[in-house]
């Protein structure tokens, strides 16, 4: 089984699809039917235990609506009507002064300092105070119980209830016991609801100190001439945000009724395998790269039988295929097709979003990575496709 890669929709975030090779005109799955594929001879195929997630896998469509009259009629799809959807109008949320404020003075917080208090030697609310603890419950150090040097603002709120209160007046160079209670609701319930008792030394005092924000400044350092220069950027990038929110409801509303006149008469076991493995791969490269974990530890973490995660990558595939077959075969119908412009534009807007600067550099990250071209190019005008069918349902939707 070739090595697939997974290509993110532009036009519309109800429609979570993969690359899928061409459609295949066989009939290895029927109504109700489990599918069992043999184990893969060679581990360039699929690894052992990849196989055990595309084996016995259940393709039933029994669930399925019934579609009376369809429009389009496949040996894998029935599509209702499609054209002239009726959704709720969608009004774009308008972006008010105050949020651009909020969002300037967001921004302007990163040219904050930290500066050390010097003209007093006790500790306020508001203060950052450098501190040593140490906690202890039943007077045995516990895990994560325990620090140097740690910056704390006092009134945060970041140390259970009573800790930050508790080093208020406080002198630089004094120490004091704590003694606390974790809450009942505490994340660890190891420590839910138990004693403790922080000895704490405060090491310094310092204070966010924040600069006086001018048209000088804001040309200095940053990419605006003035103040006003930066909210306006502030604001039309708001406004585009919500524009696009506002299409994604408006798109997800359409799909939503479009998928809802829809019926898998039955899928095609290979697609539906290579989906499950997508879903699994991707699962993996986020929490290695993420946090640094192990499937195996994945699972365990989560509390995860391979049964069940095995489960939510079958259900996850069918409904991806599905998606994908309503999408070609509207394509069909309409006579939706990719350009080698339309191909070109893509491939452009792709490159400048991954940071690359020729094709030659972009298939060869690909195929350094195990993808193959044929496969992405099919991916990338499969999106492609996905996106012009959405503009067509969108064109044609009734906005009540």
């Amino acid at each position: 089984m070739k090595k697939k890669i997974i290509v993110a929709l532009l036009a519309c975030s109800m429609i979570s699809l993969t690359a899928c090779g061409d459609t295949k005109e066989n009939d290895n799955t029927t109504e109700g039917s489990t599918v069992t594929s043999e184990t893969p001879e060679t581990t360039e195929e699929a690894s052992a235990d990849d196989s055990f997630y595309i084996t016995d896998i259940d393709l039933s469509v029994a669930e399925e609506p019934k579609i009376d009259n369809p429009v389009i009629e496949t040996d894998y799809i029935a599509i209702g009507e499609y054209n002239n959807i009726e959704i709720d109008k969608v009004e774009v949320a308008e972006v008010t002064d105050e949020e651009v404020q909020s969002q300037f003075d967001s921004y302007m917080e990163e040219f904050n300092e930290e500066v050390e208090v010097t003209d007093r030697d006790t500790l306020e609310e508001g203060d950052i105070a450098d501190i040593d603890f140490v906690g202890k419950i039943d007077g045995e150090e516990f895990d994560g119980g325990s620090s140097e040097g740690y910056k704390l603002e006092l009134g945060s709120g970041s140390f259970i209830e009573g800790f930050e209160d508790g080093l208020i007046g406080v002198k630089k160079g004094e120490s004091k016991s704590l003694a606390l209670t974790f809450p009942e609701d505490y994340p660890n319930t190891e420590y839910a609801g138990k004693d403790v008792v922080f000895d704490v030394t405060v090491n310094g005092i310092y204070k966010t100190e924040a600069p006086e924000i001018t048209d000088e400044f804001v040309k200095e350092n940053t990419d605006y001439e003035s103040i006003d220069a930066y909210k306006a950027n502030i604001r039309s990038t708001m406004e585009e945000s919500n524009e696009n929110t506002a299409l994604n409801t408006k798109r997800n509303s359409i799909w939503s009724a479009v998928l809802a006149n829809c019926a898998v008469k039955q899928y095609d076991e290979e697609e539906v395998k290579n989906y499950i493995l997508e879903y699994k791969d991707y699962v993996n490269n986020v929490v290695t790269n993420s946090y640094g974990m192990t499937f195996d530890d994945y699972l365990s973490a989560s509390g995860l039988e391979a049964e069940d995660f095995k489960q939510t990558a079958v259900t996850n595939a069918k409904a991806a295929a599905k998606e994908q077959l309503i999408l070609d075969a509207i394509a069909e119908k309409e006579g939706i097709t990719v350009s080698d412009e339309d191909f070109q534009e893509y491939l452009a807007d792709y490159m400048e979003s991954m940071g690359v600067s020729s094709e030659d550099e972009l298939w060869s990250n690909f195929e350094s990575q195990g993808y193959v071209k044929e496969e992405v190019e099919k991916s990338m005008k499969d999106t492609i496709i996905a996106n012009k069918v959405m503009e067509f349902l969108e064109s044609t939707a009734v906005e009540k």
